[in-house]
C-alpha cells in the first residue's frame, strides 16, 4: 500500500504566470531539452523569495517602530 500525500487545497489565489510556476518532475525531465528555461524558472523563484524576504524585513521594522511609538 502506498503512502499517498493529500492534495493541497486551492487557496483561491490567482494562478501564477506560467514562467513563475514551481518546478515539477516534468520540468526535471525536460531540463535536458531546455536547460536555459529550466534554470530561469529557478532564478525567478529565488528572486521572488528574496523579494518576499525583503518585504517581510521592511514590515517587521515598521511594526517595531509602531510598537515603540505606542509604548512611548
Amino acid at each position: 500500500m502506498h503512502n499517498q500525500r493529500p492534495r493541497r487545497q486551492s487557496t483561491g489565489a490567482p494562478p501564477l504566470d506560467p514562467a513563475q510556476q514551481p518546478a515539477t518532475p516534468d520540468h526535471f525531465q525536460s531540463a535536458n531539452a531546455d536547460p536555459i528555461s529550466f534554470c530561469s524558472k529557478f532564478k525567478m523563484q529565488i528572486e521572488h523569495c528574496d523579494s518576499i524576504r525583503g518585504d517581510e524585513a521592511a514590515l517587521s521594522g515598521r511594526l517595531d517602530r509602531l510598537r515603540s511609538q505606542l509604548s512611548a
